[in-house]
């Protein structure tokens, strides 16, 4: 069964990297310096805001790099837009809630030309940009027609200024749109992430009397949204009590196959996410120790179970692959199964005795683990310590699961 198993994992794995190869190309329109050129781009899934692209007129290459200093415009099928400006902005090695004011020395500045996304289109307009260590800088654009910067440079600071001055520059936006003290008031719960400046910029296009609108699929979502298939292996032993006493472990080898989802809470390649799947799992084995001799007392199981888990992952890395940790529950119904015996008679000289017993009940496990996530798919590797219910006592299991995204 496990020969089969890793084959069938193998082809998975195979057709996740090469179909993530596939994927990462996209149709484009791209105004450079020199031109304006429609077809296809690639080297677009990073975390970061893509700052350079290959371009080719198919979608089947050949690809040519088109460096940053080049690109003005670009435009992808999904409706997401850069476009090049020049701004100013601090950019540190040092997650935002570690950082002092010491830390924004003169050379952790950058100036120059620099790819930034367009959020809302409207007036004030909002772009964004998150750099190679997943920090977040947004701009915006009002009559004047000048990108000016939304500062926010966080540090440890007992009046919080270093937290949350980039409130007062969004008030300002309000007084200067119109917005009366009710929608100003409201600066004090706008995070400096994604989605609440492009809900801020609408609101404060809709207080000038104008119509905003937000640029690109995936930041029209609340949530993104990715699911799929996934096809797994499991390993599992636990206590089996034997007709008449005793216990012995059982070691059983099983097939999974369902589907999963994986929400976003605000935006694709985000840190943390929720993730749920459902699953039906093919298991059986024995107490033996593999090889032909019968070994009595035996005790072989045969079972199908459905299950659910919910799971919080956390992802690291700026990189297409990125290692996660995860941790969650899984519930599990057996819907059928059987449990066959063979132990010692009491009777002295009497032949051994058989009986079989089907299967059921329900268990709850605790469930941790880690990864590979893909823009295409992932790989886990699972350690599950069931806690309530039915073959609970002593019991563990480990699975391998590739999943593929249909969904994305």
């Amino acid at each position: 069964m496990f020969r089969s198993l890793n084959l069938l994992l193998g082809f998975l794995v195979i057709g996740i990297s090469v179909s993530a190869q596939l994927n990462a190309v996209s149709r484009a329109r791209v105004q450079t310096t020199t031109a304006t050129l429609q077809g296809y781009v690639r080297n677009r899934t990073a975390v970061a805001t893509p700052q350079d692209y290959e371009f080719s007129e198919t979608a089947t290459g050949p690809f040519r790099p088109i460096g940053r200093g080049n690109l003005l415009r670009v435009e992808l099928e999904d409706s997401t837009v850069l476009e090049q400006h020049v701004v100013r902005m601090a950019i540190l090695p040092v997650p935002a809630s570690q950082r002092q004011k010491s830390d924004y020395k003169p050379e952790v500045y950058v100036e120059g030309p620099v790819l930034l996304e367009l959020l809302v289109e409207g007036t004030p307009a909002l772009y964004g940009y998150t750099d190679s260590f997943q920090v977040a800088h947004f701009f915006y654009r009002s009559d004047s027609g000048l990108l000016e910067p939304i500062v926010y440079e966080p540090y440890e600071d007992v009046n919080d200024r270093g937290q949350f001055g980039y409130r007062n520059d969004l008030e300002r936006l309000g007084i200067q749109a119109g917005c009366g003290d009710g929608e100003r008031s409201g600066v004090r719960y706008v995070a400096y992430e994604t989605h609440d400046m492009i809900r801020f910029f609408e609101q404060l296009n809709a207080c000038g009397g104008r119509t905003a609108r937000v640029v690109g699929r995936l930041n029209r979502r609340r949530h993104v949204v990715r699911a799929g298939l996934l096809a797994a292996g499991m390993r599992s032993s636990y206590y089996q009590t034997f007709p008449g006493g005793g216990a012995d472990h059982v070691h059983s080898s099983g097939i999974i196959v369902g589907g999963w989802a994986d929400f976003f809470p605000r935006r694709q390649n985000s840190n943390l996410m929720l993730g749920i799947a459902a699953s039906m799992n093919v298991a059986g084995g024995n107490n033996g120790d593999g090889s032909k001799v019968l070994r009595i007392p035996f005790a072989s199981v045969s079972y199908k179970e459905f299950s659910f888990d919910l799971v919080a992952r956390r992802l690291f890395g700026a990189s297409r692959a990125r290692f996660f940790a995860e941790g969650g529950l899984a519930f599990s119904i057996v819907t059928g199964g059987v449990a066959h015996f063979i132990v010692e008679s009491p009777t002295p000289n009497a032949p051994w005795e058989e009986s079989s017993y089907g299967m059921g009940g329900t268990r709850t496990e605790a469930v941790l683990g880690g990864g590979v996530y893909f823009s295409l798919g992932s790989l886990h590797l699972r350690y599950h310590q069931p806690l309530v219910g039915a073959y609970s006592f002593q019991s563990r299991s480990v699975s391998l699961t590739a999943r593929l995204a249909l969904i994305r």
